[in-house]
Parts: C-alpha cells; structure tokens; sequence
C-alpha cells in the first residue's frame, strides 16, 4: 500500500491534495513521506491503511479512503470493523485495561506514557481501554488534527486535546495560565471515533 521516501514533508498525492504528514500520524509517519496511492471506494466504506509502519484504520472520502485513525502503538486495524483494535492485554503494564479515566492509566512515572482511549467495539459502541499515547499534547493544548494528542482525539469543536475525565474536576491537571497554576475543569466533550460520534467528559480550558 505504501513505500517510504526520504523525507519532504508535503506530499502531494495524484489528485492534487496536500497531504502534512507530519501532522497525519505518530513518529512512524511523522519521519517520512509515503506515496499512497489512491484507494477507490464507495460511501460508508472503511478500509485499513499501512501507512510507513503505522496502521491506520481509514474511511471513504469522495472516492478514495482517507486516513480516519492512525492506531496507538500496540493496536492495528484489521477487517473486523475496519478499526484499530482494542490492545493486547500486559502483565507488567496498564495496556489494555479498561479505564474510566486518564488518571487510571498513568498512576506511576512507569505509566506516563499511556492514555485512557477510545476504542469501537461494536457498531456504535466505543469501549475505553489503557494504550500508549498517540501525540504528546496534554490537556487543553492547541490541536488541529487528532494525531497531535496523547489520547489521540482533538476536540473539533474547541480545537484542544482530549483528555477523559471521570466527572470530577479533581480528576483533572493543572495548567499554567498567564504564570499561574489553573485547575482545569472535567466538562462534557463530544468527539469522533472511526464514525462513531461520543459525548462524553473531558479536560478541558475553563
């Protein structure tokens, strides 16, 4: 599907779109450009997409997929549902639980790296599970694609990171604000996981 070159950071496929892909996925697709070839589909398609090194779950745009997820590290998607699946369970770390919120993901130094995300389980049915973080933006950052965010989901609506909350405030970080520490609210977000819209409660800026 997909061969790596060296790297220039805008690639322009065959119907003339630029495509960041510094912007499109984790490092594995950050590092290089990809000459994707268009895949030919109909509405309501999805499809799976290896895109250098990550697997990204894809959904019809026009007449060709279209990236929709690039898998955290430890998912890929494949042709059950044609989403990133839920990441094999570990003894010696938090991937794969489920999660009620990022705070149950990250409990020690040793677990920092992970998020509490969303997966699809089931048509329109998203379960939330331990994986490593996709981006590195926190709570509240500036996003403009999914990919940028730790938990991979950029709120459309405020343009800031996702981060899944359990209800409480105290559930939420701190921010520095203007030189002071601000407590970040946990408020009701709604995002889009491989078509399936979620309302639900997220960190965000007060």
């Amino acid at each position: 599907m997909a061969a790596c070159t060296a790297a220039n950071p805008d690639f322009v496929d065959d119907g003339g779109a630029v495509v960041d892909l510094r912007r499109s996925g984790r490092d594995a697709v950050a590092a290089a450009d990809c000459a994707m070839r268009p895949q030919p589909c109909f509405p309501g398609d999805r499809g799976c997409l290896a895109v250098c090194g990550a697997s990204v779950s894809a959904s019809c745009a026009g007449d060709a997929l279209a990236i929709d997820r690039v898998c955290p590290p430890g998912s890929t998607c494949t042709a059950k549902g044609y989403v990133c699946q839920v990441p094999s369970l570990e003894a010696t770390s938090p991937q794969g639980a489920g999660c009620t919120s990022e705070s149950a993901c990250r409990k020690t130094d040793a677990t920092m790296s992970f998020t509490c995300a969303p997966f699809v389980v089931a048509p329109g049915k998203v379960d939330w599970r331990c994986a490593l973080k996709l981006g590195d933006g926190a709570s509240g950052d500036h996003c403009d694609d999914n990919a940028q965010c730790r938990s991979g989901f950029c709120i459309a609506a405020l343009h800031t990171c996702f981060r899944y909350c359990s209800g409480s405030n105290m559930d939420c970080p701190q921010k520095a604000m203007g030189g002071t520490m601000v407590q970040l609210p946990c408020r009701p977000a709604t995002i889009v996981v491989e078509g399936v819209s979620v309302t639900t409660t997220s960190c965000v800026l007060p």
